[in-house]
């Protein structure tokens, strides 16, 4: 299986591959981070409050 993994890295166009969705990659990191501030947000606001 590490041979797999290995000639996969070494002989395929996966770098080319991620740049064409790098957009898609990107947003969804985006979308994330702003759900988990809309989320924890609030909390650490109250935790700080008291």
């Amino acid at each position: 299986m590490m041979k797999r993994i290995v000639r996969y890295i070494e002989n395929e166009p996966w770098e080319a591959e991620l740049l064409k969705k790098e957009k898609r990659w990107k947003a969804a990191c985006w979308a994330v981070i702003i759900i988990a501030a809309l989320y924890f947000g609030p909390r650490c606001l109250a935790a700080l409050m008291r």
